[in-house]
């Protein structure tokens, strides 16, 4: 049998270790949670800390929203303040109705919005849709497997990998510019006609940029990717380049059906570079 522990005006604080089978509500004051297992929801009409504790169902709060290293099952709202996530992760939508959504190592797994402000992702592992109300959306670090990006006036990807070989992630910025920095991207980059998808090098995209790439022809077409096989079975095709620099074995060879690179004699240097992009 379920317990809802309800405050009709005050705060509720946890602190220790506490299970509670049932939901958690303060109807105007705050909630302070540490190191609670919440089998239900969690609600305030004030704000909102969590920290070193899950919740099954989902949370939400009138006021800001700060969690660190815990666990939601559900969805994470907060309709008039700004939302901090540190470590952890949430399974559902995590939306804040004023202000920025800002995460560090966090596993967002139903993706994020802000319907008036930006979003400032760094680290996890990222799904779903990600929507920033015409503000800036900085993504740092992360790996983001499904999904989309939009909404934002510029995108910013850094040291991550956005999407895959097989499933694509769109990005759209609606009045700027989105620029990669040492980051792959795999799906449609888009920005205003009067601005430009910065690749920054070594960052690399396999889809396409709307309207166009800086620098020019930077984004490869999904369809070119292809898995590299060689069975060796005769001998080395123009794929490869071979080279000796010292030795008697000679460049590097098939023999018998298999790939040869060197033999047991001494001093023997060489290389081969495949020369095909691996995805």
């Amino acid at each position: 049998k379920n317990i809802t522990l309800r405050s009709t005006y005050g705060a509720i604080t946890s602190t220790g270790s506490s299970t509670l089978l049932g939901s958690v509500i303060s109807d105007s004051g705050n909630l302070t949670l540490s190191g609670m297992s919440i089998t239900g929801s969690v609600s305030t009409g004030g704000s909102l800390s969590l920290s070193s504790s899950s919740v099954s169902g989902n949370v939400s709060a009138n006021g800001g929203v700060t969690s660190s290293n815990a666990t939601v099952g559900g969805t994470l709202t907060s309709s008039t303040g700004s939302i901090s996530l540190t470590g952890g992760s949430v399974t559902g939508l995590v939306t804040s109705g004023c202000c920025t959504v800002t995460s560090s190592n966090t596993n967002l797994l139903g993706g994020a919005r802000s319907n008036s402000s930006g979003l400032q992702i760094s680290g996890g592992t990222l799904q779903g849709d990600f929507y920033a109300n015409n503000n800036t959306a900085t993504f740092t670090g992360v790996t983001m497997t499904s999904g989309s990006i939009s909404g934002a006036s510029t995108v910013t990807i850094t040291d991550s990998t956005i999407g895959s070989s097989s499933n694509s992630v769109n990005v759209t910025a609606v009045s700027g510019a989105v620029t990669l920095n040492n980051s792959t991207a795999f799906g449609a980059l888009t920005a205003p006609s009067y601005s430009t998808i910065y690749v920054n090098s070594p960052s690399k995209v396999y889809g396409t940029c709307i309207p166009n790439s800086t620098p020019a022809n930077a984004c490869q077409s999904l369809s070119s990717l292809t898995c590299f096989n060689d069975n060796f079975s005769s001998s080395l095709s123009n794929d490869w380049a071979v080279v000796s620099r010292s030795g008697s074995f000679g460049q590097p060879r098939v023999v018998n059906g298999r790939w040869r690179l060197t033999d047991d004699s001494n001093n023997v240097s060489t290389a081969a570079t495949l020369l095909r992009l691996i995805p």
